[in-house]
């Protein structure tokens, strides 16, 4: 089986979702929660149905979709000055985008 990879691009307040992973995964939500790794630079981005407690919103952009998780970012030391791209591979195992923060992809 193929893992699927996603350009995700991340900033100093905001993550984006470029348009091949939202449309891939995002298209039937509005919402999503956040989370790391204890132990590994990862951010995972899972899709949910409804609006809760600790969820952000997908907001329009238009390559894709916009992330405003400031206090998410600052929260877990994800300093950006500039904006920095990523591969992301998606995790049946997890129902979530995986950023793997250690590689970032140049150019």
């Amino acid at each position: 089986m193929e893992t699927e990879h996603y350009a995700v691009s991340i900033e100093s307040e905001r993550i984006f979702l470029l348009s091949e992973a939202h449309q891939a995964h995002f298209t039937d939500t509005s919402w999503v929660r956040l989370g790391t790794h204890t132990e590994h630079p990862l951010i995972y981005i899972q899709p949910v149905e409804t609006q809760a407690e600790e969820t952000y919103e997908l907001s329009y952009q238009s390559s894709g979709r916009r992330i405003n998780c400031r206090s998410f970012l600052r929260q877990h030391n994800y300093h950006h000055t500039q904006t920095q791209r990523y591969q992301a591979e998606w995790s049946d195992a997890v129902g979530s985008l995986i950023i793997d923060l250690s590689v970032p992809v140049s150019g």
